[in-house]
């Protein structure tokens, strides 16, 4: 009898991890070994102190530890991810400040001289060849040049 032979089996006997073949052959040995007998009761008393601890989770080997943190990484948004939504909102707050700087320097700064010049040069000349009688009938008024820009401007000519 290799009584070592099925002391190494007793443990999966217990367990119901054996084939049918296995079992068969640790069930006939069993019949005839009384040391293998008391080594099988030794198993059962272990396995039943041992069913009432606290199961837990073994410790992650260093590899699932590593695989994990690795897959976490590559899930995370990448530095260029980060780098273009930051452009992104640089860009609209400077078309933001561009954009007010240009109203703002529309309504400080004065017109320009010479295109009031242009203007009053424009609106002053002879009409009567376009046959523009409400343009002739400005120029031969007493109207200021004021009045005229303003007229202009506001789409009345």
């Amino acid at each position: 009898m290799d009584c070592k032979k099925y002391m190494s089996l007793l443990s999966g006997y217990i367990d119901n991890e054996l084939d049918n073949e296995e079992i068969n052959k640790v069930n006939e040995h069993l019949k005839k070994c009384n040391l293998c007998q008391k080594e099988l009761e030794q198993l059962k008393k272990i396995k039943k102190v041992l069913s009432c601890v606290e199961k837990k989770e073994p410790v992650p080997f260093f590899e699932t530890r590593l695989m994990a943190r690795i897959r976490e990484i590559e899930s995370a948004p990448g530095i260029i991810d980060g780098f273009i939504a930051v452009a992104r909102k640089v860009i609209y707050v400077g078309i933001g400040i561009l954009m007010i700087a240009i109203g703002v320097n529309m309504l400080v700064s004065p017109i320009d001289k010479n295109f009031s010049k242009e203007l009053e040069g424009y609106l002053l000349q002879d009409n009567s060849n376009a046959g523009d009688i409400k343009g002739t009938a400005i120029m031969n008024s007493e109207i200021s040049e004021d009045e005229i820009i303003s007229l202009a401007f506001s789409g009345e000519v």
